[in-house]
Formats: C-alpha cells, structure tokens, sequence
C-alpha cells in the first residue's frame, strides 16, 4: 500500500504534523473517512499548509497529473489522489519543510518500473521559484508568477499567463504555452510546441517536432533537426535553424535571420528591417510587400539553383555565383539577402490595391 510522510509541516490553524506514517490515507485521521474504498483513485481532503517561510518549492514524482495554481493567500492548500491495489505497494510520498523549501516528493527505495502508481497532485497558492521533476503526465502551471524549471520524461506541458523564466526540458511530449511575460528556454527531443500571445524571450531546441509561434513580442531562437515551423504575427528579433523542417513565415516584423539544409522555407512578410536567409538544397519561397520591396536593398545569390525575381531585379554573375538584385534609389528601409548553393530561390511581389 502506499504510504505517506509528513515531516514538519505546520498547516494553517499552526499545529505541526509530526511525523507520520499512513497507510493509504494522507496527513491526518479524519482523512480515512473520506476515502472511497470501491473507486479506483484513493482521495483525500486538501491540506492547508502555511505559506509564510516559503522560499521556494521543490516537487519530485513519477506518473499523473500535476497542476499548480497561483492564488494570493496566506496558505497552500494540497489536494492529493492516488491509485489503489497492488501498483501502489512499497511507494510512499513525503511533504516537508526542510529550511524555507517546501518538499513534495512521491518515491519508493525499490522502485519497479512495472508497477507505477498514479499520483494526481493540485497545489493552489503563492507563487514562489520552483523545481518540477515528473517522469509522466500532465503537468499544468497557471498564472505562476515566479521562476520555473520543469523536467520530464514523457509528459504534455501545459502553461498559462506565466511571469517569469520557465526552463523546461522534455525528452518527448507537448508543451502548450499562452500569454508568457517573460522568457521560455525549452530542450526537446521529439517534442511538439504551441506558443500563444506572449512577450519577452524564447529558446527553443527540438530535435524532432512541430513547432508553432503565434502573436508573440521579443526575441526567439528556434532551432528544430526533423520537423516543422509555424510563425504567424511574430516581432522583434528572430533567428530559426532547421535541418529536415519545413518552415512557414507570416506576417513577421523586425528581423529575420533562417537557416536549412534541406527544409522548404516560405515567407510572407509586408516588411522588415533585415532578412537573411542561407540555404543549401531547401526551396525558397518568398512573398513581400512592394512598396517595401520598392523602398529596400534585396539580394538573390545562388550557385546552381534557378532564381525567379521581378523583372526589375538586375542579374549579374561572378565567381560561380548568380545574382538578382534591387536596390531602391532612396535610402533603404529594409535589406535581405537571399542565398541557396543549389536549392531554387523564388520571389513573388504584392501590391495594396488603389
């Protein structure tokens, strides 16, 4: 049966829970009466812990759903489920205060990967930095106004109106982000992210995956080995690398530095302070405003790969390199350079009409 540990934890009315043992029921007596025996997950009512003295928060578990929630109290209140039967036997979960940390950790000191019980964990309270490590699940943070790392093994992320610096590390699984203030530094191996309506600064490092930006301020580095790339109404300073990704550009602002072996790039753009783009075998297909065009430096190269560009663009050619280019007779708004070894670079102009 699963056991749990309470070492030191004051709750809210000041009473210390020394510590305990229990089996199959959590932090207090009156908890047994509210565990249904003939249900699957064993629940126990929310333990109130105060808040006052906590630094930060270090949570450590194996499989379930775990969501964290900011509210401004005085107090956290825990709410815990766990799987009944022979899967949670020899497993145990521990809540203490060890100086201004508060511990919540699910464990066993022999641990067999066949039998893992699930653990559905919710903490509601003040935000404070915290250190997540859960092998599989959910994860949720809302509204966490403080720093956050998060690692796991197989789990899907989910994070909502979040103000400060998340680093999460996933080696497969989602993450879906909305309304970040702040700065997101994600490594992932296969990996799918959605960023939604955020400020501030993102790193991203997939090695396989799809990955989708949308309404987004500041700066990004994108960098995914196999996959694809979606952004859509981005601003500010941003860089993206592929190997095998496909990538698809609307509606950016600022600058634009993208580099691919052989992934598909396709941009859409009304204008833009700098682009560069270097490719090696991808395609490239570009569609850009012309009255930015008209005011800008453009420059199409490529060794081997065939070129299309309005018939205003001048060809030249010299040391094995091809060249389309234009150049606006007032000073530039904006500059790019275009550049393939043998991939075809394409450029289709739009024009507003009158």
């Amino acid at each position: 049966m699963c056991k749990t540990y309470c070492q030191g934890v004051n709750s809210i009315q000041g009473k210390a829970l020394v510590f305990c043992v229990l089996s199959f029921f959590f932090f207090n007596a009156r908890a047994l009466a509210a565990v249904n025996l003939n249900a699957t997950m064993a629940r126990y009512p929310a333990q109130k812990i105060k808040a006052e003295g906590v630094s930060d928060i270090l949570i450590r578990g194996m499989v379930g759903r775990i969501r964290l929630e900011h509210r401004d109290t005085n107090y956290y209140e825990l709410m815990v489920q766990h799987t009944k039967g022979a899967d949670s036997k020899g497993w145990n979960m521990v809540v203490d205060r060890r100086a201004g940390q508060l511990v919540i950790e699910v464990f066993s000191v022999e641990p067999s990967l066949a039998t893992l019980p699930k653990f559905n964990l919710k903490l509601v309270g003040p935000s404070r930095d915290l250190v997540l490590g859960w092998r599989k699940g959910l994860i949720e943070l809302i509204d966490w106004q403080n720093n956050a790392s998060v690692s796991s093994g197989l789990s899907d992320l989910r994070v909502e109106g979040f103000k400060g610096n998340l680093d999460v590390q996933i080696q497969s699984g989602n993450l879906a982000l909305s309304n970040l203030n702040g700065r997101l530094t994600l490594r992932g191996g296969q990996t799918d992210v959605r960023i939604l309506n955020s400020q501030g600064h993102v790193q991203l490092d997939v090695a396989e995956g799809e990955v989708s930006v949308q309404n987004t301020k500041g700066e990004g580095q994108v960098s995914i080995g196999n996959g694809k790339l979606m952004v859509v109404g981005a601003s500010g300073q941003w860089q993206v690398l592929g190997d095998r990704t496909e990538m698809n550009i609307k509606n950016i602002a600022g600058s634009l530095i993208a580099k691919s072996r052989i992934g598909e790039i396709r941009l859409e753009s009304k204008g833009l302070e700098s682009l560069s783009i270097n490719t090696i075998e991808a395609p490239v297909h570009l569609r850009l405003a012309g009255l930015w065009l008209d005011r800008s430096q453009v420059e199409l190269v490529s060794r081997t790969g065939r070129i299309q560009a309005p018939e205003n663009f001048q060809f030249t050619s010299q040391n094995g390199l091809r060249y389309r280019s234009h150049r606006s007779v007032l000073d530039p708004r904006g500059r790019a350079l275009i550049r393939s070894e043998s991939g075809p670079i394409q450029l289709k102009v739009t024009r507003q009409k009158p």
